[in-house]
């Protein structure tokens, strides 16, 4: 299907950037890899008047690594670089492993960290062709009244699909945002809703310009894993990320963070399930137990692809084994 006729604008600043976003409000989107946003656009999901490419504004496309100011990273910067640069290697591993996680080689070539966290929500009906939307009532997220995810749901409960966001999460990075008016900085845990119509806090007129992540404390490890029905060619049915910090010598946990996506409207970022583990040594039965927490928290919704019963045991597991991937790293 082709897309819907549009106007491509080329700014070569973020300020040029911010003007046009503010002139063309509600009317324009933002591209720079485009692997997420010209489906759409061909399937007639969004129809934007004007596109506003930011593969021009060199200042958003870096990767930074200092120890005592921490990782931070440019929204153009491509999944590929950063799950190969040797600092996140080495100290933000599971940000390295989620970015690994994305899609195929070839579109990691493609697809940046800001297109991933700022990634619509998925939804087997929303994301369809128009033909298929045609006779159906329209949803939450297309100015309608009902979702079809949930049935008689009151709000839209699309996905949160985005693969590095848990990863983000359990490593407490935060996401500057600016606009014509300024900037903010926004906790990632905190730039989603927790509703598929209004999936984050951006604004129309905003831009994610930087994810910061900080230097982790001395002996912290994390990991990533996701369940997904094809590997990583396809959006996961559950991402979970945890980032564990031991005490030294005996391995008990001192801190820690354990976050999750694709499972529900929203991310969820599981202190409950750390609460479990603080203080204590960690073993596979301990982890199991707050792995069973963590299943609580997230409240998994069923989706076309999958049941709330699988999805509860894939939590059960993935949480399991990324809090037990930090004690065998710790152990190494």
């Amino acid at each position: 299907m082709r897309v819907a006729s549009f106007e491509y604008l080329e700014p070569q600043t973020i300020q040029e950037a911010c003007s046009l976003l503010t002139e063309h409000q509600g009317k324009a989107k933002i591209i720079a890899g485009g692997t997420d946003l010209l489906v759409m656009m061909k399937h007639r999901v969004l129809a934007p008047q004007y596109l506003v490419n930011l593969k021009g504004v060199s200042e958003l496309d870096f990767i930074e690594y200092d120890e005592a100011d921490g990782l931070r990273i440019g929204p153009l910067t491509t999944l590929n670089v950063l799950a190969e640069h040797q600092a996140v290697r080495e100290r933000f591993n599971a940000l390295g492993q989620a970015a690994a996680s994305v899609a195929s080689p070839n579109v990691r070539n493609l697809a940046t960290i800001g297109g991933n966290v700022c990634l619509d929500a998925k939804c087997w009906y929303y994301n369809q062709s128009s033909l298929f939307r045609k006779g159906r009532v329209a949803c939450f997220k297309r100015g309608g009244d009902r979702c079809y995810v949930i049935k008689g749901g009151k709000f839209c409960y699309a996905l949160v699909a985005a693969d590095t966001v848990a990863a983000l999460i359990a490593l407490g990075a935060e996401a500057r945002i600016v606009s014509a008016a300024g900037e903010r900085q926004v906790p990632v845990v905190e730039f989603f809703t927790g509703q598929g119509d209004t999936l984050n806090v951006l604004g129309p007129e905003e831009i994610l310009a930087e994810i910061h992540v900080p230097t982790p404390a001395p002996r912290t490890f994390s990991a990533f894993l996701k369940e997904s029905f094809k590997g990583s060619i396809e959006f996961g049915l559950t991402n979970v990320a945890a980032a564990v910090t031991f005490e030294t010598g005996d391995g008990v946990c001192r801190d820690a963070r354990i976050a999750l996506t694709a499972v529900s409207c929203g991310t969820v970022n599981a202190q409950k399930a750390v609460a479990i583990l603080k203080g204590k040594q960690i073993d596979a039965e301990l982890a199991a137990e707050a792995a069973g927490v963590a299943v609580s928290e997230a409240s998994p919704i069923s989706s076309i692809w999958t049941s709330v019963y699988h999805r509860r045991n894939v939590i059960a597991a993935l949480v399991k084994r990324t809090t037990l991937q930090t004690v065998a790293e710790a152990s190494r």
